[in-house]
């Protein structure tokens, strides 16, 4: 799958405007955190195929930094007849043992 790429000037648009804004603030809300690993500037997809890769069930291309698929398209795409879980169903973070300190 090609994907899109970025340049340095071309993603603040993207990342500044109103659907990139109402993204991160809603990553934020949730307290989902980014890492500023990898390539930020190439854009990325999910592809969905069937058990032994022989069909595509969902193919979704990001055009934009803020573009994402929706839960229910990647339910739906597998048979799953259910809601995808809301915020509050989020389970809480536990830490171990193994947890850093």
């Amino acid at each position: 799958m090609k994907v899109k790429k970025h340049g340095y000037f071309s993603i603040w648009p993207s990342v500044f405007g109103k659907k990139g804004r109402d993204a991160m603030s809603r990553a934020k809300t949730l307290s989902i955190e980014g890492d500023m690993k990898g390539d930020g500037f190439t854009m990325g997809g999910t592809l969905v195929v069937s058990a032994g890769g022989k069909e595509t069930l969902l193919h979704f291309k990001q055009d934009g930094p803020a573009d994402h698929v929706e839960n229910g398209a990647v339910l739906k795409a597998l048979g799953i007849d259910a809601a995808p879980p809301a915020a509050a169903d989020k389970p809480e973070a536990a830490c171990d043992d193994a947890c850093p300190r």
